[in-house]
């Protein structure tokens, strides 16, 4: 996977994580807007999990985009 999509996919995630965790401050439980800025930073937090664990699995098995175009003995 291509570095740029890792960090672009983290930023995203950690743009609604932010949002949503400041904007429930600011909420009155129980109500609908409550519930979605909830579910939003839940979404947040599972968009950034699975980020990581596919940047983790990447660098793991040796399938970091940044060389791949070169043969393998140029790597």
């Amino acid at each position: 996977m291509d570095p740029q999509i890792g960090r672009a996919g983290f930023r995203i995630a950690f743009y609604v994580t932010m949002v949503s965790a400041a904007l429930l401050f600011f909420l009155r439980p129980g109500t609908a807007e409550f519930v979605v800025t909830a579910l939003s930073l839940l979404v947040g937090l599972l968009f950034g999990a699975v980020i990581v664990g596919i940047v983790w699995i990447t660098a793991r098995t040796g399938r970091a985009g940044g060389d791949s175009h070169l043969p393998p003995e140029r790597r």
